[in-house]
């Protein structure tokens, strides 16, 4: 696994190959989805760079916050919360519908121990690639005012918090200096998965509990975002601003 994710002929006929699986032509649909919600993010993303970086006509920019259309685009990045439902509706799809083809075997909590190990080890050789790229030869690659202005500080905080990326907490651990910015949906997305592959195995040995497990997911996914919020006087939601 440590070789393949880095060949580029696997790769490339994973990316274009079409399945033949029953379930993937099944979720088609689903891959249509996730492709438009991806096409606004990236939008969104374009649209953060004008409040980043200088503009000649920042008149034209205030008059598209008049504009609910355009509010669409600009805040397009909140739609980014929606690829952490795709990964929790699969992750469940793919284990309940392997639970059933193993129907009779006996289920321990190993198997999160298990599961999350082969997730981390899928994702972190070409991870810590980047990374490194990051920290060392990013930097050469472009030039100009603005480019040494933003990757000069994102290469220091590489070279001294790589290893939070590594484990996954970056989005917690020295957030004031963040290696990539981006990464810090990786860290949540492994740490949602980490505490679902948790609950539906808890929700499988004890199937009498079923309805208050999903009940107290649910409320504690409010809960704690809204006392979060609260005491530390964040906004209700991230607001692209001029500002």
């Amino acid at each position: 696994m440590l070789f393949t994710a880095f060949s580029l002929k696997r790769n490339w006929h994973r990316l274009t190959g079409q399945s033949r699986d029953q379930l993937n032509e099944d979720l088609r649909f689903f891959q249509t989805i996730r492709f438009l919600t991806f096409c606004l993010v990236v939008m969104s993303h374009c649209w953060i760079n004008y409040t980043i970086t200088p503009v000649h006509n920042p008149y034209t920019l205030e008059q598209t916050y008049y504009s609910p259309a355009r509010h669409a685009v600009i805040n397009g990045g909140q739609i980014l919360q929606t690829f952490f439902l795709f990964s929790g509706f699969l992750l469940s799809l793919h284990f309940f519908n392997t639970r059933t083809q193993l129907r009779g075997r006996s289920l321990g909590w190993g198997v999160v121990l298990v599961v999350v190990f082969y997730r981390f080890v899928r994702l972190t050789p070409v991870y810590a690639y980047v990374l490194l790229l990051h920290a060392t030869w990013l930097a050469k690659f472009q030039d100009g005012p603005l480019w040494k202005r933003g990757v000069d500080p994102e290469r220091y905080f590489c070279r001294k918090n790589w290893w939070t990326n590594l484990l996954y907490a970056n989005n917690y651990v020295h957030v004031e200096e963040p290696c990539i910015q981006a990464s810090w949906y990786l860290a949540t997305d492994f740490q949602l998965f980490t505490l679902g592959m948790i609950l539906v195995v808890a929700v499988v040995k004890y199937p009498r509990l079923k309805f208050k497990l999903y009940s107290l997911a649910a409320a504690v996914s409010f809960i704690l975002p809204a006392l979060v919020i609260y005491f530390g006087e964040f906004d209700g939601t991230f607001i692209v601003r001029l500002q």
